[in-house]
């Protein structure tokens, strides 16, 4: 007998939760929020998580650890674009991750030898190359963070991504007669 009145329950709580709404009454949705599809949070802990191995490698002198901060900082990123089905903005990422820090190193390293006038040390430009990469990688983040893990719908429309025309909310789809075509033109200035 309980398991009757349960059924019975389960039965009315889904018949509530099952009714609809007439067609032409039913509200529509709400645009997604601006950062939809955004996974930038995702991008950004892969990050913090190869800055905070590369922390521990520092604290405790263990290559492991840098190895693996190392290998998070330039796989982390294009992992996580492929796993939302974004060949394109891994491929980019990685090149970023890569190249940036690469090209700012040899760029500082030029800039420190430059001033380099007298005792420059074991490895001239040693220092500058060390502040180019670290510069090349916080920005090559910074742009795989904004950039390259934004939603698909948060980009704002360009004129080539509007609509020509739209229907007016008075005019539901349901009014117009069968075999009969309706021609319009709009102009936005």
């Amino acid at each position: 007998m309980r398991h009757t009145w349960f059924a019975l329950v389960a039965l009315l709580a889904l018949a509530n939760i099952a009714r609809a709404d007439p067609p032409g009454m039913t509200e529509p949705a709400a645009p997604p929020p601006p950062d939809a599809g955004s996974y930038r949070f995702q991008i950004a802990a892969a990050d913090l998580t190869a800055i905070g191995l590369g922390l521990l490698g520092r604290a405790g002198d263990s290559d492991a650890f840098t190895g693996a901060a190392l290998g998070m900082y330039i796989a982390g990123g294009p992992i996580v674009h492929l796993i939302h089905h974004h060949t394109g903005r891994a491929a980019a990422s990685a090149a970023l991750r890569i190249g940036l820090p690469i090209v700012a190193g040899v760029v500082g390293s030029a800039i420190d030898r430059s001033q380099c006038t007298g005792d420059c040390g074991d490895v001239p430009g040693l220092g500058g190359a060390l502040i180019g990469v670290t510069l090349g990688a916080v920005t090559a983040s910074a742009i795989d963070i904004g950039y390259l893990s934004r939603g698909e719908d948060s980009k704002p429309l360009g004129p080539a991504d509007r609509p020509l025309a739209t229907l007016p909310p008075s005019a539901p789809l349901e009014s117009v007669e069968p075999r009969t075509v309706r021609v319009g033109l709009a102009f936005a200035f």
